[in-house]
């Protein structure tokens, strides 16, 4: 992972600039953030790369996700149990597959893909490191199809 800031240090309301990429890795190895904050077990996938570009201006993060990856798959789980293998939890993550999750985003023959959408503002009491996280998050769910949450603007 690369990640570059430019945080100016005069700046009266929280604007900044950064920037960065990820090179090929198995997408299995965020499930220790995944699997906190968003209730869901991130089964199989390979990430192929990443390049993200956001400014904040005045608590408000917005840019561009480029994210390649194949084969992924997710299951939900229990908010209480951290299980995935309820009956429910089941319905939701073969529903997830089907109908939401974008289980691969790589060119196509035409040399297009989705590019994510980043949108969060800062709320009240988010501490820096969250928002940079939740603000690359709502890029990641653009792409992914992961539903927004009450952290994210999407």
């Amino acid at each position: 992972m690369k990640l570059f800031m430019a945080i100016p240090l005069s700046s009266t309301n929280f604007s900044l600039q950064y920037s960065g990429s990820f090179s090929k890795m198995d997408v299995k190895k965020l499930n220790s953030f995944i699997e906190a904050g968003e209730h869901q077990r991130i089964k199989s996938g390979t990430l192929q790369s990443a390049t993200f570009n956001i400014n904040v201006n005045s608590g408000h993060a917005s840019g561009k996700l480029r994210l390649a990856y194949n084969d992924l798959t997710v299951a939900v789980l229990n908010e209480e149990t951290g299980s995935e293998k309820g009956f429910f939890n089941r319905i939701l993550s073969l529903f997830g597959k089907v109908f939401i999750i974008r289980g691969t985003n790589m060119l196509d023959k035409n040399g297009s893909m989705k590019i994510g959408e980043i949108s969060h503002t800062k709320k009240p009491g988010e501490h820096f490191f969250h928002f940079i996280w939740f603000a690359l998050k709502s890029g990641v769910g653009d792409v992914v199809g992961f539903p927004s949450d009450v952290n994210s603007d999407n």
